[in-house]
């Protein structure tokens, strides 16, 4: 008997049934080749978004290239990736506050690696709470908001104390901060795209310095786009891409 994928193969797409990712194989490793040959030997590197494909094959596909990990944007999408293999280095770039999503956060922190972001010091410490109680260690970055103005932290002040609290907070390791500028990613105009990428990404490369001043150690500084990956992967001090 034919597998049901078998099945397929040949079908007018116009007679796929819905939901279905539909994919031109070349096209796809030839964007994720690409990706990867521009980070090879640069500093920083790519952490591309499952929201792009939400497929855990692909998500391996992007990490044997040299991907660094996975980006998310739920609890539901880390879910799907564990439950497809990938297991380490996965960043939900979303403040995770409910207590049904926070339990399911910590679920899956027992036998996977999946860090979220926070801009609430009661976010903190309810993950915190939660952390212990699961008998987990739950990787966070410290959000700055860098002009999208959809979360995060206003000033590098306040991405310090918060970064603080996280270090002292049981069952929580700080791991360094995340910074979206979303708001420019589809300016038409590269250069008018860059000189916006420069002065915004500018608050948090100053979170970051004022973060290590005070002892903290910053393992990962993420953000960008498609749009703009290779501007801020580019900056010095920015560590990863969350390019889908």
């Amino acid at each position: 008997m034919q597998s049901s994928e078998a099945l397929l193969i040949g079908m007018p797409k116009e007679e796929i049934d819905t939901p279905a990712l539909v994919i031109d194989l070349d096209v796809m490793e030839a964007n994720i080749a690409k990706m990867a040959s521009y980070f090879a030997g640069r500093k920083s590197n790519v952490r591309p978004h499952f929201k792009t494909h939400k497929c855990p094959n692909i998500a391996q596909m992007q990490l044997q290239a040299g991907a660094d990990g996975i980006t998310c944007a739920k609890v539901e999408e880390a879910e799907a990736l564990v439950n497809g293999g990938v297991l380490k280095n996965i960043l939900i770039a979303n403040q995770i506050v409910s207590k049904p999503k926070i339990a399911k956060l910590m679920g899956l922190n027992r036998h996977a690696e999946v860090m979220v972001c926070v801009d609430d010091p009661q976010n903190i410490s309810d993950l915190s709470d939660a952390a212990q109680l699961s008998g987990v260690e739950l990787g966070v970055l410290v959000e700055v908001n860098v002009g999208m103005n959809r979360c995060g932290v206003d000033t590098p002040e306040e991405a310090l104390e918060l970064a603080k609290q996280v270090e002292k907070a049981k069952g929580l390791r700080f791991m360094g901060l995340q910074g979206y500028e979303g708001h420019v990613v589809m300016v038409p105009d590269f250069e008018e795209r860059k000189a916006a990428v420069l002065r915004d990404m500018q608050r948090l490369l100053e979170a970051r310095q004022m973060v290590e001043k005070a002892g903290l150690p910053v393992t990962i500084v993420d953000g960008a786009g498609t749009g703009t990956y290779s501007i801020t992967g580019d900056i010095p001090g920015v560590d990863e891409i969350q390019a889908g």
